[in-house]
């Protein structure tokens, strides 16, 4: 069950532009992508070829950062909306997700990758006057696993997006999600975390069910001083008991030497993940959820976060 909507912030409007001439097909290259349009200009997906990674990239190099004010607050029924634009990709059919985004200000890119697989996103649309910072949604439309990649702090908790992408692809799992602005970008809202109201939670629940596992990679630095016996890694399925799942997780990256604390049983009382809105719906769902905290050392650090992401794998493969 979805929550009750409340009364969010402010709302703004987006128009659509629509084409004027009755042109049965026209294909239309504007930086490197092929856009087109139909006689009676319904909204239509965009076709790319090239890569995931520097698509990525360049979204998060464009991440408004804290209290910027960047964040909209969406209007009652938006985030509902844009999940059911995820949920039409991830049923095969991007035409309706393009109907169902273009209200939204976002776009359905296809995106052909030579080296990772093939994609259907939802992105913001390029060049518009005013930006949501909703975040960037994309599907796999050649998953090997159905694993769901979230990364709801990127920014804040620096490269946690790396250890996102780079456990996404090492898995060629089903879903990846990045959050669009830091989560202080706003004084009382853009932490999607704690957010159930978010585009970003929408988009998160309309894709979850059992059979789906949810690994949300996170970072802890504020007075981790003060955390004895946290270690490097904090592991947590959101609840005082840790289910397999976590067991699994722990013992893999301890064979590589990793220093893990699984939360529960009086340790590492404070990054548990019990008020984190997309574990709590994914539980809901019958789906399982994975928050992993990372020390800031090992996710600047492309070598030590290479072995992370390959123990991580190993963990979460059945």
């Amino acid at each position: 069950m979805l929550p009750p909507h409340r009364e969010l912030g402010r709302s703004r409007a987006y128009g659509t532009a629509r084409l004027a001439s009755a042109v049965v097909l026209v294909g239309v290259a504007v930086g490197g992508l092929l856009v087109r349009t139909t006689a009676d200009s319904r909204p239509s997906v965009i076709e790319r070829s090239g890569s995931l990674s520097a698509l990525v990239e360049a979204f998060t190099r464009g991440i408004p950062g804290r209290g910027s004010g960047a964040y909209a607050s969406p209007a009652a029924g938006e985030s509902e909306q844009l999940g059911r634009a995820f949920t039409a990709l991830e049923h095969g059919n991007p035409g309706q997700a393009a109907r169902d985004a273009d209200g939204l200000g976002y776009d359905v890119v296809r995106l052909e990758d030579p080296a990772r697989g093939r994609f259907l996103i939802l992105r913001e649309r390029a060049g518009a006057v005013q930006r949501r910072h909703w975040g960037l949604f994309v599907h796999r439309l050649d998953a090997r696993s159905q694993v769901a990649i979230e990364v709801p702090h990127p920014r804040s908790d620096i490269a946690s997006e790396l250890v996102g992408l780079e456990l996404y692809s090492y898995l060629r799992a089903r879903n990846l999600l990045i959050a669009g602005a830091h989560r202080r970008a706003n004084p009382d809202e853009g932490d999607v975390a704690h957010d159930p109201y978010s585009p970003f939670a929408a988009v998160s629940r309309s894709s979850v069910r059992p059979g789906i596992v949810v690994v949300q990679p996170h970072g802890f630095d504020e007075h981790r001083a003060s955390r004895s016996g946290y270690g490097e890694v904090v592991l947590s399925s959101g609840e005082r008991r840790p289910r397999a799942i976590v067991e699994r997780v722990a013992a893999a990256l301890g064979r590589t030497g990793i220093d893990v604390c699984v939360f529960g049983a009086g340790r590492c009382r404070d990054l548990g993940a019990t008020t984190n809105v997309e574990g709590q719906a994914a539980r809901a769902a019958g789906a399982e959820f994975l928050q992993v905290e990372i020390a800031r050392e090992i996710r600047v650090d492309p070598r030590r976060r290479q072995i992370l992401v390959a123990a991580l794998a190993s963990g979460l493969r059945p």
